[in-house]
């Protein structure tokens, strides 16, 4: 379950191919041997989902996006609608796994309330709310391969951040675990105040990951901001990394992360 965005065409374009590439290694886990080429990026954009159909004795984990926000149908009835396929095909609990980095207000009050008002309408089923994504270790091999690739003497993560001090413990704590120091592009301290802060340690160079999962106008902005540090601090030599992204090394991560879940 993503978060959903006002582009929405990119964002689901980013969405679905993510999907179908987290089915597709759960199904090879499953030793499901179909054809499971994920779709293009193009075509994904004009859907919300990919099914496959399998053979009846088959049960191998079957996975659909949903959206929080900016989508057509509210959540909990997108919950609902999926139970009903998930019933149609036998099985007896569904899990809703949020894609999502911190533990904030979505993770902690909307999505909890979503998925309490959807059981409400399902009585065959039980729905099980697992823990998010940005709880998973295997986050971590991924933020130290973006910061592998600079090699510079100063990291620092920059997440969105969270309004409820207890949704940025687990960024804090991914900080520690790559040596980087933590900025936040909507609470403090942000990045500005992070870079101006260790200017006169002496470095030569800074990296700053973003802590998002999909390119998006935050990400463009972060980017100019990092190209105006450059200018205002030319003795250091700034990197700038990318978001997680709908990779293969993500969409491997998620499946690790619902199995240990399930």
């Amino acid at each position: 379950m993503f978060h959903g965005s006002r582009n929405k065409e990119r964002y689901l374009a980013n969405a679905v191919w993510l999907n179908n590439l987290v089915q597709k290694k759960l199904w090879q886990k499953d030793s499901v041997n179909l054809d499971m080429s994920p779709i293009s990026h193009k075509t994904a954009a004009k859907e919300t989902s990919t099914i496959y159909e399998v053979p009846s004795e088959l049960t191998p984990h079957l996975v659909e996006l949903a959206l929080l926000e900016f989508a057509e149908v509210e959540l909990s009835q997108q919950i609902v609608n999926f139970a009903l396929k998930a019933i149609a095909l036998n099985y007896q609990k569904i899990a809703v796994i949020p894609v999502f980095l911190s533990a904030g207000v979505h993770v902690t009050e909307d999505i909890p309330l979503a998925v309490a008002e959807a059981q409400q309408h399902l009585q065959s089923i039980n729905i099980e709310l697992k823990d998010y994504i940005g709880s998973s270790p295997d986050l971590v091999e991924l933020i130290e391969g973006q910061f592998q690739r600079f090699n510079a003497e100063q990291r620092i993560l920059l997440a969105h951040g969270s309004r409820l001090s207890q949704g940025n413990v687990a960024i804090e704590q991914l900080g520690k675990k790559a040596n980087a120091i933590v900025a936040y592009w909507t609470i403090q301290p942000d990045l500005t105040s992070i870079v101006e802060s260790i200017v006169d340690r002496g470095v030569s160079s800074i990296t700053t990951v973003p802590y998002f999962l999909f390119p998006g106008k935050i990400t463009k902005a972060i980017a100019s901001l990092v190209k105006e540090l450059q200018h205002k601090f030319p003795q250091i030599k700034m990197h700038y990394g990318e978001p997680l992204g709908a990779t293969p090394e993500l969409a491997e991560a998620i499946a690790k992360h619902i199995e240990r879940e399930s």
